[in-house]
């Protein structure tokens, strides 16, 4: 009888690990992401540009893209397409974009403004972890491709959360969602990152597959990444 009780005990601690157990393991996966992305490296990194091209598949076309992203949450994104292109900013909880029904580039707020908000939480990948390491908690796993990530998740502010999945062999996020759940809107995103190749000591993925609320919305191919490149006023907000 003690000994069904003790391994009762003993079943009951390895399925559900204590708080400081959870915690431990989750700083100890941060920190094989860090050093898989870069280690030290990644503390010289302010900010980045990429150019690419992005197919999206709902409007059957493609564009040039530029991503230029600097730590924690200023991001500008510049969508080429030929018919209707889109030029996003957000810069310290202020964003700008382009009016789907014309007449320029206008302030957005609500769940526009929360969405960048999310888009920069994914450009900043890593990054975000070592940021918000206090923030992060557990989430259930999924499957990409053959294989079983972990699963980590930040709450950036209420119903704005992302969620990272790291491949267990090699420490890389290889999958991300972003969820907005607001009053008006219930939504998420999701990206699947392969390719990866360094650039001046720094990891990134050069391919992109993405997805809004379950729907294959298109391809992100990088070209090329430059490092702390030069900001200029005005490259975060609209002239």
């Amino acid at each position: 009888m003690l000994k069904r009780i003790l391994l009762l005990l003993l079943l009951i601690t390895v399925t559900f690990p204590s708080p400081s157990q959870a915690g431990s393991a989750i700083d100890l996966l941060i920190d094989r992401v860090l050093d898989a992305y870069g280690g030290k490296m990644l503390d010289t990194v302010q900010a980045y540009r990429m150019e690419g091209t992005v197919t999206a598949k709902i409007r059957q076309t493609k564009g040039e893209m530029v991503r230029f992203f600097a730590r924690p949450d200023r991001l500008y994104v510049d969508l080429a397409y030929k018919a209707n292109p889109e030029r996003r900013f957000l810069d310290k909880g202020r964003g700008w974009r382009t009016d789907p029904k014309g007449g320029g580039i206008k302030e957005v707020d609500g769940p526009l403004l929360k969405s960048m908000v999310l888009q920069a939480a994914r450009a900043n990948i890593p990054w975000v972890l070592s940021e918000h390491r206090a923030k992060v908690t557990q989430s259930p796993p999924v499957k990409v491709g053959e294989s079983m990530t972990i699963g980590m998740q930040i709450i950036l502010e209420p119903g704005i959360i992302i969620r990272l999945y790291a491949d267990p062999k090699t420490a890389r996020i290889v999958y991300s969602q972003a969820v907005l759940n607001t009053e008006t809107i219930k939504t998420h995103f999701e990206t699947a990152y392969s390719d990866f190749r360094e650039v001046d000591g720094i990891l990134f993925p050069h391919h992109e597959e993405n997805w809004a609320s379950g729907f294959n919305t298109g391809t992100t191919e990088i070209h090329k990444i430059t490092i702390n490149p030069e900001i200029k006023p005005g490259t975060f907000r609209p002239e």
